[in-house]
Order: C-alpha cells, then structure tokens, then sequence
C-alpha cells in the first residue's frame, strides 16, 4: 500500500526472491520493537484510517442508491 504524498509504501511489499526468510525476519523483527519504520507504518496507518472515515457506513450509501433505482 503507498500513500501519493509519501515518499515509502506504508507497507512493504515481499514477492518472489525478496520473499527470503531472513528478509521478512528482519522486517518483522523491525517491526516488533520501538523503531523508525515501526513507527512509520503505524503512522500511515493512521492516515489511511483518517482519509477514509466518512460520516456514514459505506452499506447505507450503496443502500440509498439501490433503493432509488428501485422506486
């Protein structure tokens, strides 16, 4: 996942050789004391959790619109 105004993905991506034991060891470990990219990633997390807040659930938006072609 990558924010646009961030220069680091809020999570990294493991795939195909980069998906080593060792590496995601590492990144886990990182991950799991008080560190920088811990921190990072908790913080676009955050973002991600305040840009997406909306006043209403997503399930009565796509209710409205079902229930107005319905009528």
């Amino acid at each position: 996942m990558c924010i646009r105004d961030r220069d680091y993905p809020a999570v990294p991506e493991f795939y195909n050789q980069f998906a080593q034991p060792g590496a995601l060891a590492r990144h886990l470990y990182r991950l799991s004391n008080d560190t920088l990219q811990r921190n990072a990633m908790l913080e676009a997390f955050d973002l991600v959790h305040e840009r997406m807040r909306v006043d209403r659930p997503p399930s009565e938006y796509g209710a409205d619109i079902v229930l107005k072609h319905l009528k």
